[in-house]
């Protein structure tokens, strides 16, 4: 696929957009992730990345965020996720495997006042 192509579609998908992406400042700042999965590692890295304060909240993680936590690099709580644990988030990102548990994140930080 050709450079022109490749923007021509990226311009597409942007159109059908529902939400704006932004960019934010979050050095410091608590980003609670829910899920212990590769999706979340990618999420997690990116955060680090940020310099965000992270804590994954997730029964089990795989072996790279096992390491991140043994480096002190990440927070883990090793239990299924509830809405008392977006309290002081600024940011939370579900990334389980389960639908239903992201959408209940999801009306969870809706909800959070």
């Amino acid at each position: 696929m050709s450079i022109k192509s490749k923007r021509k579609e990226r311009l597409k998908r942007a159109k059908d957009l529902e939400y704006y992406p932004l960019a934010l400042n979050i050095k410091g700042k608590l980003v609670v992730v829910a899920g212990g999965g590769k999706i979340s590692l990618m999420k997690v890295r990116a955060l680090l990345k940020a310099s965000a304060k992270v804590r994954v909240i997730a029964p089990e993680i795989v072996s790279q965020l096992k390491n991140l936590k043994k480096d002190s690099k990440i927070e883990w709580i090793s239990r299924n996720i509830c809405s008392g644990d977006l309290k002081e988030a600024v940011i939370v990102i579900a990334a389980t495997s389960d639908g239903e548990v992201n959408k209940n994140i999801s009306n969870w930080a809706n909800n959070k006042k």
